[in-house]
């Protein structure tokens, strides 16, 4: 993505170049200081990112907040780096006019005040009885888990060719009261139709 961003048609101003070389090494050194990390921590700042596109591509109904100025709430059960890194990634961004908050949950009142609830698979034993008490709820739950969706899970990350994909159900987002938009669902793995 970024190389195609490098070599598209653009002016050969000298500022214009300037900018494109300071890109270049911005991106190198990226990708060194990527190479470097633990790949588990990679992996989570991914799935940080997918989480923040997420946001900008679902419609909550108006019911989910208080007012136009409540945050989106994220809660993450089991993945306390996944929270370090969200905290990080987040600050000061926003979606659909929203700013962020980030909250680690053992399952318990931030899961309750959640419009997205990601469930880290370290606590696969607990997704089915924490997805099953939002049943109808506008949140989007996202899993990491095979079979996440057949938990109930609206999103489940997926492993593919060293990759990091998602899947979508849906069924439970249309249940759940969200609205997907279809850029989301061009970019899904693969996408569960109907009810779940």
């Amino acid at each position: 993505m970024f190389a195609r961003a490098l070599f598209l048609p653009c002016s050969t101003s000298p500022s214009a170049v300037r900018r494109r070389i300071v890109m270049c090494l911005v991106l190198s050194c990226a990708a060194g200081a990527f190479a470097a990390t633990d790949p588990a921590v990679v992996e989570y700042q991914v799935k940080a990112a997918y989480l923040f596109r997420m946001a900008e591509y679902v419609e909550w109904p108006n019911s989910a907040f208080t007012g136009p100025g409540e945050p989106i709430r994220i809660a993450v059960v089991g993945s306390d780096p996944l929270v370090e890194i969200l905290v990080t990634m987040l600050a000061g961004r926003k979606a659909n006019d929203r700013s962020f908050v980030v909250e680690p949950s053992a399952g318990g009142d931030e899961v309750e005040r959640a419009h997205i609830l990601f469930v880290a698979r370290r606590d696969a034993a607990s997704v089915k009885k924490l997805l099953s008490g939002l049943k109808s709820r506008p949140v989007l739950t996202i899993t990491e888990i095979p079979g996440g969706l057949d938990s109930g899970s609206v999103v489940n990350f997926v492993p593919f060719d060293n990759r990091i994909g998602f899947e979508i159900s849906l069924g439970t987002a249309e249940r759940n009261g969200l609205k997907l938009s279809s850029r989301l669902l061009a970019v899904a793995r693969r996408v569960e139709k109907g009810a779940p």
